[in-house]
């Protein structure tokens, strides 16, 4: 991307109830930067979505993730409106947007940062890209928060997966604090790639396995199984259908960390791990947001 250029105006239309999803959605895989407004009153069955992008956006990229918030919502998929604005020099305001951030002990700061880790802090470089996880979004700083608290109450931890990586925020974070190599599976290949991309980014690639996977179909899940934490930070329907694949390849006694739902869906996930032989042990909210930690 060149240092200026038009900004795009992304528009579209959806149900009120799949506004958050879709809202988030495009935080993660645009950069959280990148400024976004929802425009709708409460009762409104119909709400409107504005995102406002540094150059032409990623087409094929934006279908995709959108279609995949569609069908995971069983909603119409969003008919986009593409509209180019005025010339902005995207790279300056980019570097004064996103900035270092403390996650627990987790400090996430661009590649751009001259500054160091503070004392005590846990450095992960991360730059917005085109994949979920840059470390602003509530869910993945719920998943941030719950890796650091099992992290003391394990002090080392062993064998660990994220499943639905994204950017490879939440598997880097989980190789830091744990004795062997973390799994970092992901369905998207554009996520795999820019995963691998914050790996190399952050010295972790002797530490950090990424592979592209349905759910658990990679066969090295199973052969790195069982995994004493499992985290998974994606949408509430997924995370309920593969309540009974966490169950089989968790640890005994291990824990499970649930994000990308919603307050009103807390339940009805339980629920579903419950069956499963899973009792709560913590919830972190943040405003609408859940992230679940289960115990096995």
């Amino acid at each position: 991307m060149s240092d200026s250029g038009a900004v795009w105006k992304i528009e579209f239309q959806t149900e009120q109830r799949a506004v958050a999803y879709f809202s988030a959605a495009l935080s993660e895989a645009l950069g959280e930067d990148v400024p976004i407004a929802t425009v709708g009153d409460e009762g409104d069955p119909i709400w409107r979505i504005e995102a406002f992008h540094p150059g032409p956006p990623n087409r094929d990229l934006l279908g995709k993730v959108l279609g995949a918030i569609a069908r995971a919502l069983q909603v119409g998929p969003p008919v986009v409106t593409l509209t180019e604005l005025e010339e902005r020099d995207w790279v300056a305001e980019n570097q004064r947007t996103f900035q270092p951030n403390s996650v627990g002990r987790f400090f996430i700061y661009p590649s751009y940062y001259t500054g160091g880790v503070p004392r005590g802090m846990i450095g992960i470089r991360i730059d917005p890209g085109m994949a979920f996880g840059t470390g602003t979004h509530p869910t993945t700083q719920g998943c941030l928060q719950a890796i650091d608290l099992l992290a003391r109450r394990r002090k080392e931890l062993e064998r660990t997966l994220d499943m639905g990586c994204g950017s490879g925020i939440l598997a880097i974070a989980l190789s830091k604090v744990s004795k062997r190599r973390t799994l970092a599976m992901d369905n998207d290949p554009q996520a795999v790639e820019t995963a691998l991309e914050n790996v190399r980014l952050n010295d972790a690639e002797e530490r950090v396995i990424v592979g592209l996977s349905e759910g658990f179909a990679n066969p090295t899940i199973r052969a790195r199984a069982p995994y004493e934490v499992i985290v998974a930070n994606i949408l509430a329907s997924p995370l309920i259908a593969m309540a009974a694949d966490v169950a089989s390849y968790l640890a005994d006694r291990g824990y499970v960390v649930l994000s990308g739902l919603l307050a009103n869906q807390q339940e009805e996930v339980l629920e579903a791990y419950r069956g499963q032989g899973f009792t709560l042990w913590r919830v972190i909210e943040s405003g609408e947001w859940r992230t679940l930690i289960l115990k096995g």
